[in-house]
């Protein structure tokens, strides 16, 4: 049963905004004024994908994916070449990591994310970063 919940939400239709490379900057520089206007912070996890020009499909699978599991406030972008990022207003780094993990535990086609990175404002911006170990990332216990 699980694994058709986990099936289901990957194929999902959910419509997804997927932004440009610029238009992220601009969502996260808004994001970084709100932060310091109202003193709380914000996280993007950013997953560095395997090389897309053969697997366009599985891009717009994985973004249909990641619309199922964020909020209407969550923004989906391009952060750079073969990095798609995920802004997390209001959202603590460790809780943006736990977004993370879940995702890419349940994801079908987990060896097309190469790399996860968190970061949050002002704590882990931007040059300092947590990249977590993918090969422990599918350790965890079933419930």
């Amino acid at each position: 049963m699980r694994n058709r919940i986990i099936s289901s939400l990957f194929h999902s239709t959910h419509t997804v905004k997927l932004y440009s490379i610029d238009d992220l900057r601009k969502i996260l520089s808004r994001e970084r004024a709100r932060s310091d206007r109202n003193n709380h912070e914000f996280s993007m996890i950013v997953f560095q994908l395997e090389s897309i020009k053969l697997q366009k499909m599985l891009v717009t699978d994985f973004c249909r994916f990641l619309a199922s599991r964020l909020r209407s406030t969550d923004e989906i972008g391009w952060f750079a070449q073969n990095q798609i990022g995920v802004v997390l207003p209001y959202t603590a780094a460790a809780d943006a990591s736990a977004l993370a993990n879940d995702i890419h535990a349940q994801l079908q086609y987990r060896n097309f994310i190469l790399k996860i990175q968190i970061f949050a404002y002002p704590t882990v911006w931007p040059f300092k970063k947590t990249t977590h170990d993918l090969s422990k990332m599918g350790q965890r216990r079933e419930r």
